[in-house]
This record gives structure tokens, sequence and C-alpha cells, in this order.
């Protein structure tokens, strides 16, 4: 998962990024996070698009409380049918990637096989 793609889907959990960052070992990611917006003004590629070690992201993930929806080829960040089966943000990134979790969270939904 990309730094910016994490940073997004944590948006509104910024209290568990900040609490995973902050440990000693990923004090580089914790340091990118406190300069988020000036990487972003002048779009530095280079650590907006690293890759966060899958351990990190599972991490983090699996103190989101965020849920997301999957049904019919489709991975929501709402329910859309009864039949709809809520899984975990850590379960959705496992089956899906980092990608479907932030295009369901942006868009509403993300198309999958």
């Amino acid at each position: 998962m990309k730094f910016w793609e994490i940073t997004s889907v944590m948006w509104g959990e910024r209290q568990v990024l900040e609490a995973c960052l902050v440990k000693p070992e990923w004090d580089n990611y914790y340091d990118w996070y406190l300069d988020y917006d000036r990487l972003v003004s002048e779009q530095d590629r280079a650590k907006l698009d690293a890759i966060v070690p899958d351990k990190l992201v599972r991490e983090i993930l699996s103190k989101s409380k965020q849920s997301f929806f999957q049904g019919k080829g489709w991975l929501r960040s709402n329910r859309f049918a009864k039949e709809d089966e809520e899984v975990s943000a850590l379960a959705a990134f496992e089956k899906f990637g980092g990608k479907a979790l932030d295009e369901a969270l942006e868009k509403g939904s993300f198309k999958i096989d």
C-alpha cells in the first residue's frame, strides 16, 4: 500500500495512524506524516508513492474501526444490499489491496473480481 493511500484511508482515524507511526521502527513514516501537507503541495512522489511495509499496514488496519461491505462484485464503504458481507478494513486489504480501500472510501465502491 502506498503511503498516501494508507494516510487517506486512515484520515478519519488519525489517532490510530499516529499511534502506529510514532514507534521507533517507523519513524521515517511518522516524519513524512508530520510533513504531509508539504509533501502534497510539492508533489513529492518518492515519499507519497513509497510502498509501506505490509507489517505496518496490517498493524494500522487491525486497529481501525472502519467496516467495508462486500457483495456482488463490489467492495463498498456502505451497505448496499442486506446480503452484503461486512468486512474489516484489514480483511478488505488482505483480499483486495490498498487501492480498493481508498477507492471504496473516495468513490463509494470498488469493482472486484
